[in-house]
């Protein structure tokens, strides 16, 4: 006679030593070399935007939600529980850290060339703002020049005084002075007080002809000379003024450091000195900058001088949240490099959950414990 004995199979339950020991492994090695980097740049994107010491605390935070949320979705996973809070809760790590990652990228892969673009716009400018300035000082000089040289119209006064000199020549070798001298005289005494009055404001001119003792010809050649001479040296020392002036004013704009910045310039746009370039950059556009603003400054009373003023750079750099957010999608420098950044900018902080996801398929799991069928022993 046999007896039916009914027997239930107890559910198996999930033990970590029984789950797969390479799943672990890539598990934890993802982890502990991916969110740590991501913490790293996410420090590096805001240490200058946010200062050092509040970057850090943003760094270690998001290190750390990564690290929980990570293992507590594997786990739920595991277990077939529900864990949608948990993923919807990753995005806040996750767009803390996009904002630092995306910097480290993007900045990377433009940073030379942007400061390329932007020292040699800056150098331009530069240039630009001084050659204008020179120019406009020898063109002051020209039109000084020729106003002086125009007004005093020595070439027309020494013309007719010679005309007058060799009349007056000819009178004392004809007969004498006698009245035709005093008359001619006064005629060369006239020149100089009309030039005088017109051009110098005074009625300044040789003594009159009475105040002369002996009546030579080479008495009266000799102060009629004497007095273009002083004329003569007058027009001179202006002239010496105006180049002394405008020498002068050169000098100070070849003082600031114009010529060193732009070799320095010319330097580190050099293919080969990149690398110079993203290190010294910086500072470089600043002194730029400067120069520039000092340049302008100095030329700025010139008639008609203009100048463009630089604005303070905004280097794009892996600190520089703000500029690199400004290049990347604002003014849209290169959107291969921006497309490019974005991505690994999500994938050090979506590689672990996307892994997770990928091998472990969500199953949820029968509390109940399974019922086999009936097991029918035969006893004896």
């Amino acid at each position: 006679m046999g007896k039916i004995i009914h027997k239930t199979k107890p559910k198996k339950e999930i033990k970590k030593e029984d789950q797969n020991m390479g799943f672990k492994i890539i598990f934890f090695a993802l982890n502990f070399l991916l969110v740590p980097f991501s913490a790293y740049t996410t420090f590096k994107g805001y240490s200058q935007f946010l200062g050092i010491p509040l970057a850090i605390v943003l760094a270690l935070a998001t290190g750390l939600m990564f690290f929980g949320l990570n293992y507590a979705i594997m786990t739920l996973r595991e277990e077939g529980k529900p864990h949608f809070k948990q993923s919807v809760g990753f995005l806040l790590p996750l767009m803390i850290s996009f904002f630092g990652n995306f910097p480290h990228f993007y900045g990377n892969q433009m940073q030379g060339s942007l400061l390329n673009e932007e020292v040699t716009h800056y150098k331009t400018t530069l240039t630009n703002t001084y050659n204008t300035a020179i120019n406009k000082l020898e063109r002051k000089r020209l039109d000084e020049r020729q106003g002086i040289e125009s007004k005093n119209e020595l070439d027309i006064l020494k013309t007719n005084l010679d005309a007058d000199l060799k009349e007056l020549k000819a009178q004392i070798q004809d007969g004498g002075c006698k009245g035709m001298c005093r008359q001619k005289w006064e005629e060369i005494r006239s020149l100089f007080m009309e030039y005088n009055k017109v051009h110098n404001g005074t009625n300044n001119a040789p003594p009159h002809i009475s105040q002369i003792f002996t009546k030579s010809y080479n008495q009266f050649e000799n102060l009629a000379m004497s007095n273009f001479k002083a004329l003569l040296n007058k027009q001179k020392n202006e002239i010496e003024n105006i180049d002394g002036q405008i020498d002068l004013d050169i000098k100070l704009l070849n003082d600031t450091d114009y010529s060193n910045l732009v070799k320095l310039s010319d330097t580190l746009l050099m293919a080969q000195n990149e690398e110079r370039l993203k290190i010294e950059g910086g500072n470089l556009l600043k002194r730029i900058k400067a120069t520039n603003d000092d340049l302008g400054q100095k030329a700025s009373k010139l008639p008609g001088y203009e100048f463009t003023i630089l604005p303070a750079p905004e280097e794009v750099n892996t600190k520089n949240i703000k500029g690199v957010l400004e290049s990347a999608f604002i003014k849209n420098d290169n959107s291969s490099a921006t497309i490019f950044s974005i991505i690994l900018s999500l994938i050090i902080d979506l590689a672990v959950l996307g892994f997770v996801f990928l091998i472990l398929s969500f199953k949820k799991v029968n509390q109940e414990e399974e019922i086999r069928g009936p097991n029918i022993q035969t006893l004896s």
